[in-house]
């Protein structure tokens, strides 16, 4: 469109044949037409440019906009090709690298699982243990029990190490646990049994060893004081009680001293009979020695006498109130006693034989 224009503006500039030979300038009745659409012809042209300009804008833009991804894309590779590069130079140092003694022996021990090196450590605790309480001259068989709770604190350590090690997955040996359980609990009821036993040899040894402590140190004192034919010390000592270390400075409530006194020559009267008990008693409290029970006794052809002091109380009373006690048999009564006797046996006797 635009070139019809130009080519109709062209022919209607040219003069005509007749106007040119007449020699001069004719007036062609279509110019004015030809004024009045110069105008419209210069306002196209100028769109045409605008829209030539606008689209080598666009084209501009858009190359711009290629031009510029290209190069993001550019570095965008470049940069994944310097990390790729910064990582593989980081794996092969770690690869490289020897692994420490300390990161190789955790790790060996989180293969092995939690159980295996407490064992270990469990077997080597509890061996010395029993060595040094089984190797003592006094031992004490409680210590292993006491110190059982640290095989407890050897496993648990262990299970924290390979917590952390294994980052919260941590294997455990169920073998190994169970085999620690049973060393623990074996030496425990080993030296529980070893104990008793100690215990019952250590208390029978004590209970002999205060009994000759009492006889010797009240031998010659007792000497002194009445004509005395022998005389027999029981002691059944608190198996609890501190006197099994400390032999007679010990003596408690809790343990048990049986003096038996048979005194020698006659006597006429229950009076004089108590008069001697209460100097035996007083010559033991002289001493020291707390005593349970005193049994005293003094028999002859002519006379029987005994006496039951029971407990402290009736240690404390006077010579009076002892004789009250006194159980006694003069002579008169001593055959009726005698008789009586061997028709209580012949008794007993006839029934055994009828009951067989």
């Amino acid at each position: 469109m635009n070139d019809e224009n130009i080519i109709e503006q062209e022919y209607l500039a040219e003069p005509s044949i007749e106007e040119s030979a007449q020699g001069g300038v004719a007036v062609s009745d279509d110019i004015p037409q030809t004024t009045e659409e110069l105008p419209v012809v210069e306002q196209s042209t100028e769109t045409d440019e605008q829209s030539v300009n606008t689209d080598v804008r666009t084209d501009d833009i858009e190359k711009q906009i290629a031009e510029q991804q290209k190069q993001d894309e550019k570095l965008l590779a470049a940069l994944d090709d310097v990390l790729e590069r910064r990582s593989k130079q980081i794996e092969s140092g770690q690869q490289k690298r020897p692994q420490a003694r300390s990161e190789h022996v955790m790790a060996a021990v989180a293969k092995k699982g939690v159980g295996f090196v407490s064992l270990g450590l469990i077997l080597v605790f509890m061996g010395i243990v029993m060595i040094a309480t089984l190797s003592s001259s006094n031992p004490n068989y409680t210590i292993p029990l006491k110190l059982s709770p640290i095989c407890a604190i050897l496993i648990g350590a262990e299970l924290l190490t390979a917590q952390i090690v294994t980052r919260g997955r941590p294997r455990i040996s169920i073998p190994s646990l169970l085999i620690s359980v049973l060393i623990v609990a074996g030496c425990c009821i080993l030296c529980a049994k070893l104990g008793g036993d100690y215990k019952e040899e250590t208390v029978e040894y004590n209970n002999r060893m205060v009994a000759g402590e009492i006889y010797d140190r009240s031998y010659t004192e007792l000497k002194k004081v009445a004509d005395i034919s022998s005389v027999k010390v029981n002691v059944s000592l608190n198996p609890n009680g501190a006197v099994i270390k400390n032999g007679t400075d010990a003596l408690a409530a809790g343990d048990i001293v049986n003096i038996n006194v048979e005194f020698g020559g006659v006597y006429n009267s229950p009076k004089d009979f108590a008069a001697d008990c209460k100097k035996v008693i007083e010559c033991y409290r002289s001493m020291g020695l707390h005593i349970t029970d005193f049994y005293f006794m003094n028999e002859s052809k002519l006379r029987s006498f005994t006496l039951d002091v029971e407990g402290k109380f009736v240690q404390d009373y006077d010579i009076g109130r002892l004789e009250e006690l006194v159980n006694y048999v003069y002579v008169d009564d001593f055959d009726y006693i005698e008789d009586l006797e061997d028709y209580v046996e012949s008794t007993a006797e006839s029934n055994a034989e009828s009951a067989g």
